[in-house]
């Protein structure tokens, strides 16, 4: 199963995020050319397929051949890319090659942004070494979670990350930074502050954790369950690419670590009631966690409400007070009833 995921949320106009279930994997790539990795010994660096080095060749000089090869090497990745990312028709039109191209070619804004991501993103050795590390960490702590093959997109400002069984997919063109002037024409700015090269990882790292945990879901599924999984995730990754992660939380929230530890206590008092963390109603806890999205409003469009830091908040708690409880006992852990009680605190 794959899950394409608009990380940064949607935007101003369309795309929302949006989950797709796909076949399994019948043909790993094997043809696309890898990163330049010339000073990266194998032992050093994961693999990551270059497949924007063959979109931006097929548009900049239009040669079929090229789209041909990235379909007949890559097939799946491929298929996600024309048909749930692009969504420009099925890979089988024997018309695609022009409208891959006149996607990008007829948009200026595009048509630069291929540019932008080739001489940006020219060599991804220093990624592939930090993939690796990361990933080597957060196997340490989890030995059945494996390190995925990486691939390289270019995606037309749509999806940031495409995750799969054994597959994660990069979209180049959603971390340009936030200074990168077509941004300010498609996104809000909270959503912008996030796309920076820097935060590759660390959405990597977030997004190949919830693929293998998913988040609770169905008619059971509590604000509690919710708000606990989102903090271990969160907290998780934490540990594993440096606490710094956290900082776009706190932003969002309209904090900072500091005014955060002093609210809390009141906050908590609010909170961690009865009625609010055992609501199951999937809108009602939405609207807890990410707020109401109005159009007119930016801090609600993308807002990472305080649940989400209150689950991190109360999963770093009880990590402190069991020192040594291991991050595989905790991603195993579903009692979220456990972990907040764990933590120090009761339901009121």
């Amino acid at each position: 199963m794959y899950i394409c995921r608009n990380y940064h949320s949607a935007h101003k106009l369309k795309h929302p995020i949006f989950i797709l279930a796909l076949i399994t994997l019948l043909v790993s790539c094997s043809k696309i050319q890898k990163a330049s990795l010339e000073s990266v010994s194998k032992n050093d660096a994961v693999s990551i397929t270059r497949m924007d080095k063959m979109q931006a060749d097929f548009i900049i000089n239009g040669s079929p051949i090229t789209v041909e090869e990235m379909a007949m090497s890559c097939p799946e990745e491929t298929k996600i890319l024309i048909e749930d990312v692009l969504r420009i028709g099925s890979v089988k039109d024997s018309n695609l090659v022009y409208k891959m191209r006149d996607y990008f070619t007829n948009n200026p804004s595009r048509k630069k942004l291929v540019y932008d991501v080739e001489k940006k993103y020219n060599n991804l050795g220093q990624l592939a070494k930090d993939l690796k590390e990361s990933f080597g960490k957060l196997q340490q702590e989890k030995s059945s979670i494996s390190i995925p093959h990486f691939y390289t997109q270019i995606s037309g400002f749509n999806q940031s990350l495409v995750v799969g069984d054994s597959i994660l997919g990069i979209s180049l063109d959603k971390y340009m930074g936030s200074d990168y002037a077509p941004y300010k024409k498609i996104f809000f700015s909270s959503q912008i502050e996030q796309m920076e090269q820097r935060r590759i990882v660390p959405d990597c790292i977030q997004f190949w954790l919830e693929s293998k945990f998913p988040i609770p879901h169905g008619p059971h599924a509590s604000l509690l369950d919710i708000m606990i999984h989102l903090g271990k995730l969160h907290w998780i990754t934490s540990q594993i690419v440096g606490t710094k992660y956290l900082d776009v939380l706190y932003k969002g929230a309209k904090t900072n670590k500091a005014e955060w530890e002093n609210q809390w206590p009141t906050l908590s008092k609010d909170l961690l009631t009865r009625k609010n963390l055992l609501a199951t109603n999937k809108d009602h806890i939405h609207s807890l966690i990410f707020g109401r999205p109005r159009p007119e409003d930016e801090a609600l469009h993308l807002k990472h409400d305080i649940e989400i830091i209150a689950g991190i908040t109360i999963v770093g708690q009880y990590m402190k007070l069991h020192p040594q409880y291991t991050i595989s006992q905790l991603l195993d852990n579903k009692n979220s009833f456990e972990i907040l009680n764990g933590a120090g605190y009761l339901m009121k």
